[in-house]
């Protein structure tokens, strides 16, 4: 069995508040088997690709990047 480590939940209110950013940046989403995966067009440092936010809240790499950064406007 493997543990993964660094792995970052986020509540409900704030995973649909960061879902509705992601739209509004330009990510468009998919839904899959329990989890959204978000794409857009332009790809770049500042907007990577297969940002994925799962069924109980967890976040990849690249969703976690981006979520550091809507903390950062939703402190602002």
């Amino acid at each position: 069995m493997v543990i993964k480590k660094n792995v970052q939940h986020v509540d409900e209110v704030m995973t649909h508040a960061f879902m509705i950013w992601l739209s509004k940046i330009g990510y468009r989403g998919i839904k899959k088997s329990g989890e959204i995966l978000f794409y857009c067009k332009v790809v770049n440092k500042k907007f990577p690709r297969n940002v994925v936010v799962m069924a109980n809240g967890q976040l990849n790499r690249a969703a976690s990047q981006l979520f550091e950064e809507f903390k950062a406007h939703v402190a602002a």
